[in-house]
C-alpha cells in the first residue's frame, strides 16, 4: 500500500456552511485500486467542541471523487456506487472508509471529498478538519447541490486526509 497524506500543523473546523459538497485535489497518488479514504472530524480547541457539541448529529456522507480535468477542474466522477460513512456526533478524531471493493482505479490527480445529504441542514452537524495554509499548493471547492457550478474555496486550502493505494 502507499499513502498520500494531506495535513498541516494549522488546521480549523470547516461546517460545510450552504455546501453540500466539499473536494480537495490529491496530486501524486500512484497508479492502483483505491484502498482508503480517511477524514478527520471534530478535532477542535475543548472550548470550541464544548460550544457546538449541542449542535452535532450523527451524520451520514457519501465520499466523493472525481476526475481532474486538463485544468485540475472537478470532472467525471471517478466512483458511481455510493461510498457512505457514518460519523457519530461525538466523534473526534480520523473516520476511515475502506474502498478496496469498489475497485475504483486511480490516477494521478484526483479530487476527493464529502457530500451531506440534502436534507441536512444544520451547518454545524459536524465539523470537517481543512488546513488553513497552502492556497497555492492545494484547491478545495464546494458547491451547494449537484446541479450547481464549482466554487473555489478559498479559507479551505485542503481537507485533512489520507488516501492508501493498492499499487499495480
Amino acid at each position: 500500500l502507499k499513502k498520500v497524506k494531506i495535513s498541516s500543523s494549522c488546521s480549523y473546523p470547516e461546517g460545510m456552511k450552504g455546501a453540500e459538497e466539499i473536494i480537495t485535489l490529491v496530486d501524486g497518488i500512484p497508479n492502483g485500486n483505491l484502498a482508503s479514504v480517511t477524514f478527520y472530524f471534530n478535532t477542535v480547541d475543548p472550548e470550541t467542541y464544548k460550544q457546538n457539541i449541542k449542535h452535532f448529529k450523527e451524520s451520514d456522507l457519501e465520499i466523493v471523487i472525481y476526475d481532474a480535468d486538463e485544468n485540475d477542474m472537478p470532472g467525471l466522477p471517478s466512483a458511481v456506487e455510493q461510498q457512505l460513512m457514518i460519523v457519530d456526533k461525538a466523534h473526534t478524531g480520523k473516520v476511515t472508509a475502506y474502498l478496496s471493493l469498489y475497485n475504483i482505479d486511480t490516477s494521478k490527480k484526483m479530487f476527493i471529498g464529502l457530500r451531506k445529504p440534502a436534507s441536512t441542514n444544520n451547518d454545524k452537524s459536524f465539523l470537517l478538519d481543512c488546513l488553513c495554509s497552502g492556497q497555492g499548493k492545494y484547491a478545495t471547492y464546494t458547491r451547494k447541490d449537484t446541479s450547481s457550478p464549482w466554487e473555489r474555496n478559498w479559507s479551505c486550502a485542503a481537507l485533512k486526509l489520507e488516501v492508501k493505494v493498492e499499487v499495480k
